[in-house]
């Protein structure tokens, strides 16, 4: 009895500590390697990009999310966009009262660069996440995976261009497939957009920006600047309507542990061309209809390496080193947390955590007097 009820203890008292999320940077790494280490262009390497996108999809599906292909048109007759998406429905999926929450990164590449951190990470940072929240698939609101097409835009001067404007998959979505997969009116929560996220670099000096950040971001500013200018920290901006989002993130970022990767938060004043460095990814798509989204990066071209790289044949994965690899484990474990409460598992939900820890808590204690007592009548 005795030996039994210190078992029975010891079980019950770890469930106290809470589990540590299970990001694996091996696989992160091995699947940046094998699925996002070449153009994926529908010009410079279509059979690559096609074997991609059938990875996402596969992905999706084997992990039990509701997996949809939305195809748009692009300039070219004979190309078609294709977004890849993952559902994991909710206990309120397509009722007034679910709350639609997900995470998004563009999978294509421009024309000559292996696309590595812009934006093969990021999509492996969306699966890995996507992996670790897909085990639980009833939850109270709808979670949301979406790999973009076309985020990649070119000029007319170009041959065989297919966008010719920022995030032509993104905004097809928003406009098309959103509004007829869902009948009744969105509840929405947000999306975390993702574009080039790896890139750590600890040296003085290694970060720069626009002159216009220094003007309008002087905490920020200051903030890089004291720490010698070095390209340490993720990036989120949003708008003030997306401040639920940031603070959500930032929170979750701050626990995480890791201090070594710091987070500056932006809020962008407007959608003109002087925050034009604030305007560069799929999450446009959605502020352009008001809909809630922060975009999630290393600054891209302003840090390091991807000044030169950017969009180049040197964003390949020979600038990976394990330091980037934690940095995006991090920014994983994060959308981790903050979707695991913004969609919280039904289960959950019956109780608050304080609830649940002090009911654990008091089994616990039972359980000990019981042990004690008997030893002390034997």
């Amino acid at each position: 009895m005795a030996v039994f009820s210190l078992f029975l203890l010891f079980t019950l008292v770890s469930q106290l500590t809470p589990c540590s999320c299970g990001v694996d940077t091996v696989w992160m790494n091995t699947t940046l390697s094998q699925h996002f280490s070449q153009p994926r262009h529908h010009v410079a390497n279509p059979g690559y990009k096609q074997q991609t996108m059938t990875f996402i999809r596969d992905e999706f599906r084997a992990l039990g999310l509701e997996t949809h292909i939305h195809t748009f048109p692009t300039l070219l007759g004979n190309v078609t966009g294709v977004n890849v998406i993952g559902v994991l429905k909710g206990r309120h999926f397509n009722t007034p009262s679910d709350r639609i929450v997900g995470i998004g990164a563009h999978y294509d590449t421009m024309r000559n660069t292996p696309g590595v951190n812009d934006n093969g990470a990021a999509v492996v940072v969306m699966l890995q996440a996507a992996r670790e929240l897909s085990p639980h698939p009833v939850r109270n609101y709808t979670l949301f995976f979406v790999a973009f097409d076309f985020e990649e835009w070119e000029s007319s001067s170009n041959i065989r261009v297919a966008c010719g404007h920022i995030s032509c998959g993104s905004k097809s979505l928003v406009k098309q497939w959103m509004e007829n997969f869902w009948s009744v009116p969105l509840g929405w929560r947000g999306m975390f957009i993702m574009d080039t996220i790896m890139n750590f670099d600890n040296s003085r000096s290694s970060q720069h920006f626009p002159r216009v950040f220094e003007q309008v971001f002087r905490s920020q500013a200051q903030s890089i600047n004291s720490d010698g200018g070095r390209g340490d920290f993720l990036m989120v901006a949003g708008r003030k309507q997306d401040k639920m989002l940031q603070q959500a993130f930032h929170a979750a970022w701050t626990n995480s542990g890791q201090p070594q990767f710091e987070l500056e938060s932006f809020t962008v004043p407007a959608m003109t061309a002087h925050f034009e460095a604030f305007l560069r990814s799929d999450h446009v798509a959605f502020w352009e209809v008001q809909m809630s989204a922060v975009f999630i990066s290393d600054t891209a071209d302003y840090r390091s390496y991807m000044s030169a790289c950017y969009h180049q044949a040197c964003d390949r994965m020979d600038k990976v080193t394990p330091s980037m690899l934690d940095f995006a484990a991090k920014t994983c474990r994060t959308l981790i947390s903050v979707l695991d409460k913004m969609a919280p598992v039904v289960d959950a939900t019956s109780a608050s955590d304080g609830q649940r820890s002090s009911g654990i808590l008091s089994v616990c204690l039972a359980i000990l007097a019981l042990v004690l007592c008997h030893f002390q009548t034997r």
